[in-house]
């Protein structure tokens, strides 16, 4: 039962866009669970996302309920739910909650609620408003799926940004166009066997008439090689902007 309900979470956030980073990622996902008509949403019927500060929590999405008028406002992390929250990392909110404010709790919604903590540096609250008829242990499991799924999406989404930028930062490093060189062709490809690599190469005019080239292939593949590979080229640059020639004596190379 476990198995499937988590597949049918992976299927619904499966059609979120990572692409706007983790914070649009969380609103997307707040959206599609009050507004998708999928099972798993049933009962659903409004959602907040907040977002760490200092000292509090501040709302930054509200979808239904009292409406996006009520986005700005904060919540105290001195607040008992909300110590409950951060330390639980699920909590179920309803009158009978230790340290409920009714107070506190109207300015946000006027049905129980429960609130997942995700992510850290800034960490994130989503808060769903839930009209639910199961047994609040079936409650728990749905929202103990919803928070592993979320995690595992945003993480995911983290190193695929990481990989775009060691790509991006890769590709920067080889040489943008082939030096003339009388008498001779001169070209050059790279092509990872991952997103990014250890293999680089370069090719400079030395001196007037002579081309250094540099091929080196970093052990390993994927993101580790790559930072190696960046450090070689940074090396070889810095020492020919020194004027050396020698590899061995060039920034960061050992004997």
């Amino acid at each position: 039962m476990q198995k499937k309900l988590f597949r049918t979470v992976e299927n619904l956030l499966a059609t979120v866009d990572h692409s706007g980073g983790s914070e649009q990622a969380l609103i997307d996902i707040l959206h599609l669970l009050v507004e998708s008509d999928d099972t798993v949403s049933r009962g659903v019927v409004s959602g907040r996302l907040y977002i760490e500060r200092e000292n509090d929590y501040k709302l930054i999405k509200s979808i239904s309920g009292h409406g996006p008028e009520i986005t700005g406002k904060t919540v105290s992390k001195d607040y008992q739910v909300v110590r409950d929250i951060l330390e639980h990392r699920l909590w179920v909110i309803s009158p009978e909650s230790p340290g409920f404010d009714p107070q506190v709790e109207a300015q946000f919604s006027d049905v129980d609620s429960a609130a997942i903590l995700i992510g850290r540096d800034p960490s994130y609250i989503l808060s769903l408003g839930i009209r639910h008829h199961g047994s609040e242990d079936d409650l728990r499991v749905l929202l103990e799926t919803l928070r592993a799924s979320v995690g595992i999406k945003l993480r995911e989404q983290a190193l695929a940004s990481q990989m775009k930028q060691a790509f991006i930062i890769q590709q920067s490093l080889l040489p943008a166009r082939m030096p003339d060189f009388e008498g001779f062709d001169i070209a050059a490809v790279s092509i990872p066997a991952e997103e990014v690599g250890g293999d680089v190469y370069d090719i400079q005019e030395v001196e007037n008439g002579v081309l250094g080239l540099m091929l080196a292939d970093a052990s390993g593949h994927g993101l580790p090689a790559a930072l190696q590979a960046r450090d070689v080229v940074i090396g070889l640059r810095m020492g020919q902007a020194e004027g050396e020639k020698s590899p061995g004596r060039l920034p960061g190379s050992t004997r």
